[in-house]
């Protein structure tokens, strides 16, 4: 059997995801949750895999820390955590970011501009091939 990296995305969830996933919310108001209306594919994970790691089998999860703009981006995002330092995840996960976007305007109809979003990317590899994003 072949191995193949696949690379799961813990981020494009609303609020009242199952529990053991950790989706990212806006810091002022994590109740009503971030809806993500763009999100990186199994393709793009894969390809920002870091080499090495998936040579070795290493596995991690990055947390990034984001910016949301008035058209929804995601600007001055920064490594909050990773799992695995020094095998490549916290640039490969930025590097994921101009994938991401989000509705510009929360459940309420109020603006997201300024927000900050955690966003969870988790790097996955499995025997079976890619699986796909919670959410």
């Amino acid at each position: 059997m072949t191995l193949l990296a696949a690379l799961v995305l813990m981020g494009p969830a609303t609020a009242g995801a199952q529990a053991q996933t950790a989706e990212p919310a806006p810091a002022r108001d994590s109740a009503l949750g971030p809806a993500w209306i763009a999100a990186p594919t199994i393709t793009d994970l894969k390809a920002v895999y870091p080499p090495q790691a998936r040579q070795e089998r290493v596995e991690g999860t990055v947390i990034l820390s984001c910016k949301v703009t008035a058209t929804g981006e995601l600007q001055g995002c920064t490594v909050l955590k990773e799992s695995s330092p020094g095998a490549g995840f916290g640039q490969a996960a930025l590097k994921l970011v101009p994938k991401y976007r989000m509705n510009p305007r929360a459940a309420d109809g109020s603006s997201m501009e300024g927000a900050q979003v955690a966003l969870p990317v988790r790097f996955q590899i499995t025997e079976e091939g890619p699986t796909p994003a919670p959410g």
